[in-house]
This record gives C-alpha cells, structure tokens and sequence, in this order.
C-alpha cells in the first residue's frame, strides 16, 4: 500500500508498508492409535504447524476424551470437572508461517478393561480464532498437577487440516452370539420365540458397529407388531428395532444397543406356522467396524430357529387320509378283524364249556 501527503508548505511526502491479509491456519499431527493395550494409559503426541500467512501470537489445545480420562498432569493446563474428561492448555510462543511446534510431553488417557474403540478429538486455535461451538473457558477449573507442557520446534511433516478426530482401538476382544429357538405348535398357531444378541465379553462393543439378521424357516411368518398409532395419546408404541415393517419377509435387518460384557438385545417376536415344514430359519450377527476379527467365538454368531409341527412326524397328528391318530387305515383295519375273530373264538370256547357242565 502506498500512502502519500502534501503539507502546508507544499512539500510532498510518500510511504509505503506491505500488507498481508489473512489469518492463521492451525493444523495439528495426523494420528490415528491401534492395537494399544486395554486397560493401559495411551499416549498421543501432539503438535502444531501454521499453513496460514500470518504469523500466530500463540495458541489453544483443547481435548476431550470419549469413554476415557485423561490424566491432569501439567501446570500450564485447565481441566473440566465434570462432564466428559477435557483438557485446555495454552501457549504464549509465536508460530511464523510455516514454522511448526511439537509437544514435548504426550497427552495420556486411560480406559477401562472392556474398551474396545474410543476416540480422542483435539483442536487447535489461534486467539480470536473459533475454538468450537461447545467450548467455554470457565468450564476448565481443575489446574494441572505437575510439570509444565512445553514446545519444541519439529518439521512440518505429518500434519493435516482435519487432524481433529483421533482414533483408537485397543486390543480387547469381544464374544458376541446370536439368540434362536425352536418354535412348536400346529398349522394355523402363532408361536411367540425370543431373537436377538448376547455379548460373552470380555470388551464392550458400541450399538453403531452391531446388528442382527433373521431370516425365517420356509413355511413360517414373522409377524412385527402393530405400527404404532399417530395419535399422540395413544399407548406406548411396540418394541420394534427391524426393518422392514411388514410381515412375511424373507430377511429382516435389526438394530442394537451397546453391549458390555454380559448384556444382551433381545425381544420377543411372533411366528405364525403356515403349514407343515421342516426348514430352518436362523438369527445372524452383522458386525461393522471390524469387529468380527474381533470376535473371539465365530461359532455362535448363528443361531438356529427350527420347527417342530405337531404331526409332521411326531405320531400326534393326522394322516395322509385325514384321520388322527398313529397307526394307518391298513393296519387298523387288519387288527379290527383279528380282534373280532379273537372274540368269536372266546364266545365259542365258553359256550361248549357251559354244555359240558350241564
């Protein structure tokens, strides 16, 4: 920019400054945490690379941990008390364009023996700049216990803009199996039977990485409840967390909660016998996220649903002809003529016995 004046006496005199638009960009280290140990503190190792064009005064980290805590070891730090587990430091060094910082000291969070993924969101940001919609400095009341965090200067290598998001997978392990049964009742019957899942532990898996599928016996009708009605007072609407919504599918997709070790997801659901059959349904875990390399037990992530229809077989029911009973018309038949003939026999041996006496 060129400035220029004329003073009174009529002298001229000229300036000119260079001006650089723009704000800091803040960029942090691209990690991601895998195979770390359950139930053991992880370090993450941080750091800061300014891709803007104008040099930073300073700069804020805040983290927040999901499902773990993070240990409240540095003095330059402020802690939040309750809510998730958050950390917020700030640093007083300039970052010229270009220039990038690591920490000198790792961030360390710690979970508990069942986790089996968790995350880390850390951000970074120049002062004046947005620190995200949730974050308030009064909230940070708990100061550090210990040494201070420092920074020293690093290539600005292994950064990324959306750094954010940092992932990490321990090396717990889960058992989770699928919940059938066996369904028993006649043409016509509407058999209620219990599907669903069940975690055998020892690590928890989340609801968004677990679903089940139930794929009904040939022969058999799941019927899901009633949709629930629109008006607003009616009663609670039916447990139902499949999909499709309507009867007689050949395969329904269910969802889940999150399972800790111990816990199951299971409900109870309708299966009308349409006739006589001898097929298999089954339930079948679906595991997203990598999970089912997790799995510790693949044997049990089928469950079978079997039938058994009162006379297909069982001598209970009716016959080819129609008749009910066990044995066919043939033989019944055969043995009511050697009974008649048995009785005739007896009839006559007793009346020569009665002559004879006579």
């Amino acid at each position: 920019m060129r400035l220029s004046a004329t003073g009174p006496d009529g002298q001229r005199a000229e300036a000119e400054t260079v001006m650089t638009a723009g704000t800091p960009e803040l960029w942090g280290k691209k990690l991601a945490i895998e195979d770390a140990p359950a139930g053991k503190a992880v370090e993450i190792w941080g750091g800061a690379l300014n891709r803007g064009p104008v040099a930073a005064s300073g700069f804020g980290v805040t983290v927040v941990a999901s499902r773990m805590e993070i240990d409240r070891r540095y003095d330059n730090c402020r802690y939040a008390e309750s809510g998730e587990s958050r950390a917020y430091c700030f640093f007083d060094t300039r970052v010229e364009p270009g220039e990038a910082y690591a920490f000198d000291a790792p961030f360390v969070v710690e979970g508990g023996e069942e986790l089996t993924k968790s995350s880390v969101n850390m951000s970074i940001f120049a002062p004046g700049q947005d620190a995200g919609p949730y974050f308030n400095a009064e909230e940070y009341t708990v100061p550090g216990a210990g040494p201070k965090l420092g920074l020293k200067p690093t290539e600005p290598k292994g950064f990324t803009q959306l750094s954010g998001h940092i992932s990490i997978d321990t090396d717990q392990r889960v058992d989770v199996g699928a919940v059938a049964g066996n369904l028993r009742g006649r043409p016509g019957d509407i058999v209620q039977l219990e599907v669903g899942l069940r975690n055998k532990g020892p690590g928890r898996i989340d609801a968004r990485y677990l679903r089940y599928e139930i794929v009904p016996p040939e022969g058999i009708t799941l019927m899901p409840p009633e949709k629930p009605s629109p008006d607003p007072e009616a009663d609670e609407a039916p447990y139902w967390i499949c999909s499709p919504w309507e009867p007689g599918e050949e395969r329904y997709t269910c969802g889940s909660k999150s399972l800790r070790p111990g816990a199951s997801e299971t409900q109870v659901l309708r299966f009308r016998i349409d006739g006589r059959t001898t097929g298999t349904g089954h339930v079948k875990v679906v595991f997203k996220g990598g999970y089912a390399e997790r799995d510790s037990d693949k044997g049990n992530n089928v469950a079978k649903i079997t039938v058994q229809v009162a006379g297909a077989g069982d001598g209970q029911g009716r016959d080819a002809d129609g008749r009910k009973g066990g044995l066919p018309w043939s033989l019944a038949a055969g043995a009511a003529v050697v009974g008649a003939l048995a009785l005739a026999a007896a009839v006559l041996y007793g009346i020569r016995r009665f002559h004879t006496r006579g």
